[in-house]
């Protein structure tokens, strides 16, 4: 799991090389990754070709759809 604060160089890779970017893995695996407040990954969405950004806060795991503006 990334730190809270992504470093600028890190911005410039590719998002398959991000520390933060988990690919395709369950929603109940997300779940033991994110432990403290502030953590948080990107992953694809199941079933659809979209992503998800998954944050854990106030002690729950919460997870986001990241809507395209195309």
């Amino acid at each position: 799991v990334p730190p809270a604060l992504v470093p600028v160089p890190e911005v410039e890779k590719p998002l398959t090389q991000q520390s933060w970017y988990h690919g395709a893995i369950p929603r109940l695996e997300v779940q033991e990754l994110l432990k403290n407040d502030g953590d948080f990954l990107v992953r694809e969405s199941q079933g659809k070709q979209e992503y998800v950004l998954s944050v854990q806060w106030g002690g729950q795991c919460r997870h986001f759809l990241i809507q395209s503006t195309d």
